[in-house]
């Protein structure tokens, strides 16, 4: 079998001309352009075949082990080619648990002839809506009397990865990147004090938005999100968020400021957990 053709800079630059047009890819474009700017570059990208590609798997190479975040992506032209694509040996690890991340939910019915043919237990754990908000679209909230907005420092990276619910040994580091690399605002009051603040993910969305107990309900959450989404609009013609499908909240707050759902989209983290550990877990709830 020939070896997996990996992506360099220059055939990353044409994947990008050719999925940008493809808002199902929004995820996806972000990643290669998270890697062309050398804002995290462990990803590898990896195709079928090169340049007439019908699948795509951006993968976390093995000897990376404490990148963030965790799980491959994937894009399909064709649902079979990327099913054999990942059937393919080195692409990724089965004898381990795989997870995958901001996937096109269409692709699901790969993931469940995966999971048939390792024997995994398949386990979808977040079904998220995803948004989108342009220059004209946003509503730019204003920031109250004798209040101040900033970015994020570094030093703060603990106080945002205590409040993140995805954090684990390994995600102060990562938070600290993204609060050097990418856009972020923090609310604070009249004194001062902390109100709030959101980031930007390596791969452009907006995300680990948090407002303290204090100061909820009156509305800081919508300056904060809109005021960072104003800030990344400087840079491109549109910018995206994903919030969990359940989360009614969060979306009508995104919509309120402006976001717009993407029609008939959802984005899929999935789990393929090998049988041995499920048995192992059965063992331990039954002793």
């Amino acid at each position: 079998m020939a070896a997996l053709e990996i992506l360099d800079d220059s055939k990353l630059e044409l994947l990008l001309q050719d999925i940008s047009h493809d808002e199902r890819a929004t995820m996806v474009a972000g990643e290669v352009r998270s890697k062309l700017k050398r804002i995290m570059t462990d990803f590898d990208f990896v195709v079928d075949t090169w340049p007439e590609y019908k699948a795509l798997v951006i993968r976390r190479p093995s000897h990376i082990q404490e990148s963030l975040p965790s799980g491959a992506m994937v894009y399909a032209k064709d649902p079979d080619a990327l099913r054999e694509l990942l059937l393919r040996d080195g692409v990724t690890d089965w004898l381990s648990e795989v997870k995958f991340r901001g996937c096109d939910s269409r692709v699901m019915p790969v993931f469940s002839a995966l999971s048939e043919h390792h024997n995994r237990k398949l386990t979808r754990t977040i079904n998220g809506v995803l948004l989108k908000v342009t220059e004209d679209s946003l509503t730019l909230r204003p920031i109250p009397d004798g209040f101040t907005t900033t970015s994020l420092k570094p030093d703060q990276s603990d106080m945002v990865n205590s409040n993140w619910k995805f954090s684990n040994e390994y995600s102060t580091g990562y938070i600290r990147d993204m609060i050097e690399k990418t856009p972020s605002c923090c609310l604070y009051d009249n004194a001062g004090h902390v109100v709030g603040y959101a980031l930007t993910y390596h791969y452009g969305f907006l995300g680990l938005l948090h407002v303290k107990d204090d100061y909820r309900g009156k509305g800081y959450a919508k300056v904060i999100v809109s005021h960072l989404a104003h800030k990344c609009l400087q840079e491109r013609k549109y910018v995206s968020v994903v919030v969990e499908s359940n989360n009614h909240l969060s979306l009508k707050l995104h919509t309120d400021v402006g976001f717009v759902e993407v029609p008939d989209f959802r984005l899929c983290w999935v789990d393929l957990t090998p049988a041995s550990s499920i048995s192992t877990e059965m063992e331990q709830l039954n002793n």
